[in-house]
């Protein structure tokens, strides 16, 4: 009797294990399948905010193309404030800026990128050095200026590629530059572009650093100019030229090129996407017609904090 009674408790030991481990098992799965829930739905969320933030790319776009005449009742203009909108039932935060608010890497004077550097950190000397650097990159000889940069001092400094002697293709370019380090970089990247096409900067819609970039601007003025812009913008009113730059390096120009920004709000998807357009007329079928080009596009996720493209 003893010797059934204890094969009993065994059978019922391992009885209790084999629960025991199936019930490991179902948790596991159960967690599994939850992890696998989540993340399901929150990529279903991330491409939802992502077709909402196209979505209000291509609107902007839309806007940018109807004629000035056709916006009248129901006006949206291109001047970096944030506006809402929205697609389906996702909330948006959208707003468009000219692109000639930045310093074009490949037009701008010496004198503008020297002033660049100074007020994005560098000291007088080292300023002078990217500049020069900058200018011997671009050019399509092998002269160095006086402080710049050849392909003898990219050899001689460990790099496997010397002066470009060409043209920026993209912003990112310029960090290999000589003497631009990625402090640098990352202060000054957000003031530059490509694509503006134009020697000078227009005030009306520059970023902090481009204005205070320009020959004979003075930081605290600048301050000063930027809170009565946005503060005119804002309210819809037409800003004013800022007064004491030099005319060759701020102005007015034509504008092609805008820079379109998205955000959703709330919880659809966190998504924060921003592209840069060519918008160029040209004569279709139905007489002039206007036909844009793509030229970056990017996106990142989403804090939900909107920001404005103008500073408020």
């Amino acid at each position: 009797m003893r010797g059934i009674a204890r094969q009993h408790g065994v059978a019922l030991v391992l009885v209790l294990w084999v629960l025991v481990l199936l019930m490991v098992i179902a948790g596991a799965l159960s967690t599994t399948q939850r992890n696998e829930v989540s993340m399901v739905t929150a990529m279903l969320k991330e491409r939802q905010g992502r077709a909402a933030v196209e979505a209000a790319h291509h609107y902007m776009i839309y806007r940018l193309k109807l004629p000035q005449t056709e916006m009248a009742e129901d006006e949206w203009k291109a001047d970096g404030v944030l506006r809402s909108w929205r697609f389906g039932d996702v909330e948006l935060g959208i707003s468009a800026m000219p692109e000639n608010g930045r310093i074009d890497l490949n037009q701008a004077a010496p004198e503008l990128l020297e002033k660049l550097f100074v007020e994005a950190g560098a000291d007088e000397q080292q300023a002078v050095a990217i500049r020069d650097a900058i200018l011997d990159w671009k050019d399509p000889d092998d002269a160095h200026r006086l402080d710049g940069a050849e392909d003898d001092d990219y050899e001689g400094a460990g790099l496997p590629y010397g002066a470009k002697d060409g043209p920026f293709d993209t912003i990112e370019e310029l960090r290999m530059v000589m003497g631009v380090t990625p402090e640098l970089y990352r202060a000054v990247s957000p003031a530059l572009t490509i694509h503006a096409a134009a020697r000078t900067v227009d005030p009306i819609f520059a970023q902090p650093l481009a204005l205070y970039a320009l020959p004979g601007m003075e930081r605290a003025a600048a301050d000063d100019y930027i809170a009565q812009r946005n503060d005119a913008l804002q309210q819809g009113l037409p800003p004013t030229m800022p007064e004491g730059i030099a005319g060759a390096h701020a102005g007015r120009s034509a504008v092609h090129t805008y820079r379109l920004y998205a955000e959703t709000r709330g919880e659809a998807g966190g998504v924060r996407g921003e592209i840069l357009i060519s918008l160029m007329p040209r004569r279709g079928p139905l007489g002039m017609q206007s036909t844009f080009t793509v030229l970056e596009r990017s996106f990142s996720p989403s804090s939900g904090a909107l920001t404005s493209m103008v500073e408020e």
